[in-house]
């Protein structure tokens, strides 16, 4: 947890003033993992990628087992490997490489070669031959990949606790949800576990837990990142995003992600380059005051304490050269609501129809689901069922997909939302193995025997039935 939030990274208003102690080993700390901290520390020879994988590792693994933040880490002999090859550089490569022995972790669904891709969904598991190229990307730049994190299933959630591999822990309060779709990429920079960590955001999956976890998410112009070997949440809208220790690590982060070469990708969008506005006089926005709504299960405390964390936020934007202009949000809020009630519902149930029509995850559907992935998802919209990837509870448009079941205290129960859900376990793999896991490589080479699942349930990935897709039908 970082001991003085800076300016943009407001402090947790659950917390009360008290954090969780950090997980790092002490000789670490969560400011040191910042971008321009590890250079000045590797340049200076106070530490190199062994040791901070060594240093980081035991905080790592406690993550995985106890918290819930990882769906796979990479094993201690194989993180080093990978740490020994960066040594092995010249330093004139090393100085090449902006991300040299830069740890990061990346969300489970978007592929990393050799490693399962699983959505949060043991029966969905296919594992991929070749690297997302945002992520490629970030390898090339010298990063050491640590892990794949949890997440909502297959994106369906603001939250972060509808996962059978449990609910990543928030930094601040276990009492309190860590956010999601990108829970446990959003817990993993919180906690100071990772310099970064790769997110995806299609209506907030990349913003909401960063919030909540303490520390900065950014999400690029939408199609300036390729979304090439992500699973569709809601293809056309999907975006690649980071969690960051700071707002110039993460847009560092994101123009190297960027950069990504790829010759297929229908989504792809260059955006128009907009000159940065001078700072002295440049105008920010605030919702009416009928938006701001704090109240939430934290009671009246922690919402007094979020009213006053947003009004020294406009203070501190004034302080700088701002001028506060108010502004009628609601035009937004219903372009919003078209995530939940419109064609986009369409989009949602088309990335996974072919997979929740199997009724177990078949290899049919499973290469069809890795064909979406790779041509950037262009979907059929011509029927759909609905499921919400970031809604809650009284957004959904429509009933009939059951995606999730929650699990809570060593038991599952279908949510509300997902109401209709029916539990099935893959066809292809007994709960010995589901639990066991598929084991995969940092380097994406040889699989080691280090990975696994914690908890191992069945999937929770529910079939659809015919007559539950007529109920829900909608025209493109």
């Amino acid at each position: 947890m970082l001991e003085h939030a800076p300016i943009g990274i407001a402090q947790h208003p659950a917390a009360n003033g008290k954090r969780a102690p950090p997980m790092q080993n002490p000789d670490i700390k969560q400011q040191q993992l910042g971008l321009q901290a590890l250079r000045a520390a590797y340049s200076s020879q106070n530490l190199s990628p062994s040791a901070l994988v060594r240093a980081l590792y035991p905080s790592l693994a406690s993550a995985q087992s106890s918290k819930s933040i990882f769906i796979r880490l990479f094993g201690l002999g194989e993180l080093l490997d990978a740490a020994q090859r960066l040594e092995a550089m010249p330093q004139e490569q090393r100085s090449s490489l902006p991300l040299w022995g830069v740890p990061f972790a990346v969300k489970d669904n978007v592929d990393v070669a050799g490693c399962p891709t699983t959505a949060a969904c043991p029966a969905f598991s296919n594992t991929p031959t070749t690297t997302a190229p945002a992520v490629k990307a970030l390898l090339d730049a010298g990063a050491l990949l640590v892990g794949k994190t949890n997440m909502d299933q297959f994106a369906a959630g603001l939250v972060g606790t509808r996962s059978p591999y449990g609910v990543p822990a928030n930094p601040f309060d276990s009492r309190f949800v860590p956010g999601g779709s990108s829970s446990g990429s959003g817990a993993a920079v919180g906690w100071g576990l990772v310099s970064f960590a790769v997110g995806t955001d299609t209506a907030g999956s990349g913003r909401v837990p960063a919030g909540l976890c303490g520390c900065v998410g950014m999400k690029g112009t939408l199609g300036s990142v390729s979304t090439v070997g992500v699973v569709p949440a809601c293809a056309s809208l999907d975006c690649l995003t980071v969690f960051a220790q700071s707002v110039q690590d993460g847009a560092e982060l994101m123009q190297i992600m960027r950069s990504a070469s790829v010759s297929m990708d229908v989504w792809r969008r260059v955006p128009q380059q907009v000159p940065c506005p001078p700072l002295q006089g440049f105008r920010f926005a605030v919702p009416c005051p009928s938006l701001l709504e704090w109240s939430s299960p934290g009671g009246q405390q922690a919402a007094l304490a979020s009213a006053e964390q947003f009004q020294a936020a406009i203070s501190r934007m004034k302080g700088i050269g701002g001028v506060q202009v108010d502004m009628n949000f609601e035009p937004l809020m219903d372009v919003a609501s078209m995530l939940y009630g419109a064609s986009f519902v369409a989009e949602r149930y088309s990335g996974l129809r072919a997979f929740l029509e199997s009724g177990s995850g078949g290899s049919e559907a499973l290469a069809h689901a890795k064909k979406r992935k790779l041509q950037g998802s262009l979907v059929d919209t011509s029927t759909a069922a609905s499921h919400s990837d970031d809604a809650s509870d009284s957004e959904v448009a429509a009933e009939g997909v059951g995606l999730i079941a929650s699990r809570a205290n060593g038991s599952s129960s279908s949510s509300r939302l997902h109401r209709n859900a029916m539990q099935t376990s893959s066809s292809e793999a007994s709960d010995a193995d589901l639990e066991r896991g598929t084991p995969c490589s940092p380097s994406a080479a040889t699989p080691s025997n280090d990975g696994g699942v914690p908890d191992g349930p069945s999937c929770l990935a529910a079939s659809v039935g015919q007559q539950q897709q007529q109920q829900v039908q909608l025209v493109a």
